[in-house]
C-alpha cells in the first residue's frame, strides 16, 4: 500500500465521525500523528450548512499542518490538502512529495482562496541550512500545481488578493539600525504587490514609518531566557559588524553543514492582512499589539490602533472593561466600518481570549467596544493563533487558537459559531490536542 493510500485509509477510519446528514464539506487540516485524527463533535441544533476551511496545527510535531502521516519503513512524511464530504468520502486535493521526518525536514501547508475561487496555498519547507523556504502556489482545475511564486524571507501568515488578480505578500528584510549595537537588529516588514505575471507593481516597508520604533517583547520569561536572548543578539551584532548579510553562516563539518542563524528582532510579527473599504491595507502586528492602516497607493500610515500597553495609540478605548486587545490575530474591517479581530490577550494581567468588534470615530479618535464574545472559563485563554469571521447571517465564526495550558487535551472547541447575543449554534471539536490557526466558512 502506498503512503498516499495509507493516508486516505487513515482519514476514512479516524478523521471525521458523527457527521450524519449535515450538508457541508470540511476542508480539513488534520492532526493525525500517531494519535486518532481530528473528529467533529457537533452538538449544535442547527449545524453550519456551508463548507468550512480549517487550519489545525498538531502539537505532536512542530509546525505540521494538514493530514500528516508517517511511512515508518521509509521514515518519510507527506502533507495533503483534503476535503472530507458529508457522505464520508475523502477527496485529496493536493499532496506534497514525501519528505524526511522532522526535525531534519518539515512541510507546512496553508490554504487560501482568491476572489475568483482559485485555490492557493503556501508550501513551507526547511532547506539544508535550516532556513524556512516558502512558496505560494495555485492549483488548477486538474488539481495540479499551475504556478508557484517565492521570494526571500516570504511570510506565509497571509496573502491579500485584489479583484484584478494582483496579490499582496508579506516578507521581511533584515536591517541593522544605525548607532545601536545590541538591540538594533531588526526584521522590517515589507508588503509587495505583484500582478498575474509576478511583476512588482507596488512595495511598502515598515522601516520608513513610526511603526518601526516598537520593541519586540521577550519571547520567554525568566532570567535564563533573557540571558540566552542577549547572547544571541551579541552574536548577531558581531557577525553583522563583520559584514554578514543575514543569511545563515554554514561550515561543512564531517560531511554535514553546521549553520549559525542570525538573531533578528521580529518587532512587528504581522499575522494578517485585510482590505479597508477605501482600498487601504489593514495590517495586524501581533508583537506590537497594534493594528495599523497603510494607505494605498500612497503608503503613509493613516492611523495606528494600539492595544493594551501598546507603544503607539491613535485611539481612546471606550466601553472596554479589559482596556484593549493584546497579541491579536485576524483584524479586518467590516462593511459598516467597524473592526473585528481575535484578541488573544497575552499581554494583559487578566489573560482572557475573546472575539471583539470596535466602532471607530475617526474624528474624535475613539474606539468603542460594541460587541464581544469571550472564551468560557474552562478554556478562557488561548495564547497563540485564532481568527474571526463575520458571516452573512450576522453570526461570528471564532477559531479559538492554541491552548494556554499545553497539558490540556483537545477536549475544548476548535471553533464556534455564535449569534450576536452570544448563543452558540455550531461547534467543531477535536479529540486530540489541536491548535487551530484559523477557521473560515466558505459562503459562496
Amino acid at each position: 500500500m502506498s503512503i498516499l493510500d495509507r493516508i486516505g485509509k487513515r482519514v476514512e477510519l479516524d478523521s471525521y465521525s458523527r457527521i450524519g446528514n449535515m450538508r457541508f464539506v470540511f476542508l480539513a487540516i488534520l492532526a493525525g500523528l500517531f494519535e486518532p485524527g481530528i473528529a467533529a463533535d457537533i452538538p449544535a441544533p442547527r449545524p453550519a450548512e456551508n463548507s468550512l476551511a480549517v487550519s489545525i496545527k498538531s502539537p505532536l510535531q512542530r509546525d505540521e499542518y494538514l493530514t500528516t502521516q508517517v511511512d515508518k519503513a521509509a521514515d518519510k512524511f507527506v502533507n495533503c490538502l483534503v476535503r472530507v464530504h458529508a457522505d464520508g468520502n475523502i477527496e485529496r486535493i493536493f499532496c506534497t512529495d514525501p519528505y524526511d521526518s522532522p526535525p531534519r525536514a518539515i512541510h507546512r501547508l496553508r490554504d487560501y482562496r482568491d476572489h475568483n475561487g482559485k485555490e492557493w496555498f503556501f508550501d513551507t519547507h526547511i532547506d539544508k541550512t535550516g532556513t524556512s523556504i516558502a512558496e505560494s502556489c495555485v492549483l488548477g482545475a486538474n488539481r495540479k500545481v499551475e504556478h508557484c511564486f517565492s521570494m526571500k524571507w516570504l511570510d506565509s501568515h497571509d496573502v491579500l488578493f485584489a479583484d484584478n488578480g494582483d496579490r499582496i505578500y508579506m516578507f521581511y528584510v533584515p536591517r541593522v539600525k544605525q548607532h545601536v549595537w545590541i538591540s538594533g537588529k531588526a526584521l522590517d516588514l515589507v508588503l509587495r504587490r505583484v500582478n498575474s505575471r509576478d511583476e512588482v507593481v507596488w512595495e511598502w516597508s515598515s522601516a520608513d514609518h513610526p511603526v518601526a520604533d516598537v520593541k519586540e517583547p521577550p519571547r520567554k520569561k525568566g532570567f535564563i531566557s533573557e540571558v540566552a536572548n542577549y547572547v544571541k543578539l551579541v552574536r548577531t551584532s558581531i557577525l553583522t559588524s563583520l559584514g554578514a548579510s543575514g543569511d545563515p553562516i554554514c561550515v561543512p563539518i564531517m560531511g554535514r553543514q553546521k549553520c549559525v542563524h542570525m538573531h533578528w528582532v521580529d518587532y512587528l510579527h504581522a499575522n494578517s492582512l485585510a482590505w479597508d473599504r477605501d482600498g487601504g491595507i489593514i495590517v495586524s502586528a501581533r508583537h506590537a499589539s497594534e493594528v495599523f492602516k497603510v494607505n494605498y497607493p500612497g503608503g503613509n500610515v493613516a492611523w495606528i490602533f494600539g492595544g493594551y500597553a501598546a507603544q503607539h495609540q491613535d485611539f481612546k478605548f471606550l466601553n472596554d472593561p479589559l482596556n484593549g486587545f493584546s497579541f491579536q490575530h485576524s483584524a479586518k474591517i467590516l462593511p459598516n466600518g467597524n473592526m473585528l479581530m481575535y484578541d488573544n490577550g497575552n499581554g494583559r494581567p487578566d489573560q482572557r481570549s475573546r472575539a471583539v468588534e470596535y466602532k471607530f470615530d475617526l474624528d474624535r479618535r475613539t474606539a468603542m467596544l460594541v460587541w464581544s464574545h469571550s472564551a468560557p472559563e474552562d478554556f478562557r485563554y488561548r495564547d497563540c493563533c485564532g481568527g474571526v469571521q463575520r458571516l452573512e447571517n450576522g453570526n461570528t465564526l471564532i477559531a479559538w487558537g492554541g491552548l494556554g495550558d499545553k497539558k490540556i487535551t483537545g477536549s475544548f472547541p476548535v471553533a464556534s459559531e455564535v449569534t450576536a447575543d452570544g448563543k452558540i449554534v455550531f461547534e467543531l471539536r477535536s479529540n486530540v490536542p489541536a491548535l487551530p490557526y484559523r477557521v473560515w466558512k466558505i459562503e459562496k
